[in-house]
């Protein structure tokens, strides 16, 4: 456990993926700038950028990247430190996508070619070369534990060793695309009923399967990547019914204001009415297919889109029953294979609170110290500036939460380098005389 004494701040970020490495990245800017930083702590169970590789679900990693590449960590290069604005911003370029490619003699290509977007390997790929530079190297442990302790986070974790660690911080960022959500009847583990995770490790067996009928639930990007790849994997005669509330396939906006608003939404965001902003993120980024997504899945004669809503899902046998609402009447259709593709559950972290986390975090909210659980609306609005719940201390910066109060860019990869701008405002004091060393603090006393 490590001891607090008087100094830096400590920051602990769950996730090295995006988010964590675009924090670590401009807090290693802030500090060649000469700005006091906060001490880091990196924490992933899997290391750099897992779950973008291809071999921890979420992809097979040979889907593309569905924002541009351009917006990396250091996106969008705003002058969000005043005088330092462009000494940061360049040595945030050092570790922007171009320079990676400059560094790998792969950029002139990539122009020629038209810019094409990576494929999430490739863009795994990027984020270690990112973390390989600052440098910064995660500590490896599976958080399963948090809990307030004398004004501060405590963390207990677990090592891939199976030894137990702690870690004490004054602030916490939560990233991380969190449990996927589940239907009703929904079992765990069931060979035939696959999620927004389990459906890329599960490709093979697919592929194997002789002609299938295939269930996709959900209107987003995980339900329309994950019809893509099965029309690359099933065998010809294969069908796919994808069933969403909408019934249509609706296609993410890519208008100039559409993406102001992602990449800086000082333009306005907080101008518009709540229920502006919430439809906002519902035609852009919820329930939205990417251009490219939907490209493919207009030409597939294969794929049948179904307005209705899944209300249950019962095994039978070598079956899975899938009931349909439609409103009018349901039906009972059986399928070979289900995929529940309808999100990811932001409110993942809550079952690793403890007592006094979740009476705080509650009380905060505003729904008082003895809900259950807050709402999601109640979290949502209670995100400020600095992506942290606001009348919480310590903090915890909630990104994946902050799209209705602070702009729609925050939750996805839309705008990094600004969300780590936000985050570490909180920690950064004035400028020092000497510019401050970077060093990996993210190395922990077990080690």
């Amino acid at each position: 456990m490590h001891e607090h004494t008087a100094g830096p701040a400590t920051l602990a970020v769950l996730g090295a993926g995006p988010k964590g490495l675009a924090i670590a990245a401009k807090r290693a800017a802030l500090a060649r700038t000469g700005r006091d930083v906060p001490d880091l702590l990196l924490i992933d169970r899997q290391g750099v950028a897992a779950n973008w590789s291809g071999g921890a679900g979420y992809t097979d990693g040979r889907q593309l990247l569905s924002t541009e590449p351009e917006k990396d960590v250091g996106f969008p290069y705003a002058r969000t430190w005043g005088a330092d604005s462009e000494r940061i911003s360049r040595e945030m370029s050092r570790w922007s996508w171009q320079s990676y490619l400059i560094h790998h003699e792969g950029f002139a290509d990539w122009v020629d070619r038209g810019r094409p977007r990576p494929t999430h390997r490739q863009w795994s790929q990027y984020l270690r070369w990112v973390a390989a530079r600052i440098p910064v190297e995660p500590i490896l442990a599976d958080v399963d534990g948090i809990d307030l302790a004398d004004g501060r986070w405590h963390l207990g974790a677990c090592t891939p060793a199976g030894d137990r660690v702690g870690f004490d911080c004054d602030g916490m960022v939560l990233t991380g695309p969190g449990r996927p959500l589940r239907l009703p009847g929904q079992p765990d583990d069931h060979p035939r009923i696959l999620d927004g995770r389990t459906f890329w490790t599960s490709e093979d067996m697919l592929a194997r399967a002789g002609p299938v009928e295939v269930c996709v639930i959900g209107n987003g990007e995980t339900a329309g990547s994950i019809t893509t790849a099965l029309l690359a994997l099933l065998p010809e005669g294969s069908t796919i019914e994808l069933v969403s509330d909408h019934g249509v396939l609706y296609t993410r906006g890519e208008s100039f204001t559409e993406n102001r608003f992602y990449s800086d939404p000082a333009v306005g965001w907080q101008r518009l009415a709540e229920r502006h902003r919430r439809e906002f993120l519902k035609r852009t980024d919820r329930g939205v297919f990417s251009v490219q997504v939907e490209d493919v899945l207009n030409r597939a004669e294969a794929v049948r889109t179904v307005a209705g809503r899944v209300i249950r899902l019962e095994p039978v046998e070598a079956k899975v029953i899938v009931e349909v609402d439609y409103e009018q009447e349901r039906e009972r259709v059986a399928f070979d294979w289900v995929v529940v593709a309808v999100g990811f559950d932001p409110l993942w972290f809550w079952h690793l609170l403890g007592e006094h986390a979740r009476a705080a975090l509650a009380d905060a909210a505003g729904d008082g110290p003895a809900a259950r659980q807050p709402s999601r609306t109640s979290l949502e609005r209670a995100i400020g500036h600095d992506l942290a719940v606001t009348s919480l201390d310590p903090r915890l910066h909630l990104p994946v939460l902050a799209g209705v109060t602070q702009g729609p860019g925050f939750p996805n990869l839309s705008c990094l380098g600004l969300l780590a701008d936000r985050v570490l405002s909180a920690y950064t004091g004035p400028m020092t005389d000497v510019a401050a060393p970077v060093t990996d603090t993210a190395a922990a006393p077990w080690r």
